[in-house]
């Protein structure tokens, strides 16, 4: 965590009252039966909530449950947390509870997607208003079906960018096979154009551009350019 910023609070899945209960209050048997087996990469999800929850009630700021919730809002900006199934497998939960997030940018509207898991993106977006103007999506390409989910997301919601988080470049994307399914849609890769800057005009909407690539779009204010 941050030293000398001062944080309200902190939105976490699920919030135990004994660190040490954290994997059983999370739910996922999968992570608890290797935890039980003393498996260093399962205890270790514990381990950091344990410190994160140390940090945080010395700083006498609480950690609370992120669900259906506006996390955070001002003039021309809001972010949310989409809602959530309340039925959710016993196993690989983990993955499951990672929350998708809603992004509104100058009347610009983003989806924003941290983990592969397909019925909990699905379910968000049936929740969510309908379409967005840009995706962001995780680097999982390593991950069984990635392209597959990405491709299931892209479909849903319709976007005129998807932005790929990533450190690398996704060699297994075929590009003209994308342009040719998703005619209009750009995919920029962080890790090919550099960073992307997202400005909001004042005729409305943004501006997108990569600091590497120099790629740019604008999206909304009277349509795409």
């Amino acid at each position: 965590m941050a030293k000398g910023i001062a944080i309200e609070e902190c939105l976490v899945p699920v919030v135990a009252a004994d660190p040490k209960l954290y994997l059983a209050e999370l739910g996922d048997d999968y992570l608890v039966e290797r935890a039980q087996a003393g498996e260093e990469w399962a205890l270790n999800y514990a381990d950091a909530y344990a410190r994160l929850a140390a940090q945080f009630e010395r700083a006498q700021s609480p950690l609370k449950p992120l669900g259906d919730v506006r996390v955070a809002g001002w003039d021309g900006f809001a972010l949310r947390a989409l809602p959530a199934p309340k039925e959710l497998p016993k196993r690989f939960v983990s993955r499951a509870r990672a929350v998708v997030m809603e992004m509104i940018v100058n009347g610009t509207r983003w989806m924003i997607v941290t983990e592969l898991d397909r019925s909990r993106i699905r379910y968000a977006i049936a929740a969510s208003e309908g379409g967005y103007d840009g995706v962001i999506f995780p680097d999982h390409s390593s991950k069984s079906g990635f392209e597959s989910v990405l491709d299931d997301t892209v479909r849903r919601t319709n976007p005129e960018v998807v932005i790929l988080s990533g450190t690398r470049e996704i060699s297994s994307l075929d590009m003209d096979l994308w342009r040719e399914v998703h005619p209009g849609l750009d995919v920029v890769e962080t890790a090919r154009h550099g960073a992307i800057q997202m400005r909001p005009l004042d005729t409305g909407g943004v501006r997108l551009t990569a600091f590497r690539s120099r790629w740019e779009r604008q999206l909304g204010g009277g349509g795409a350019q």
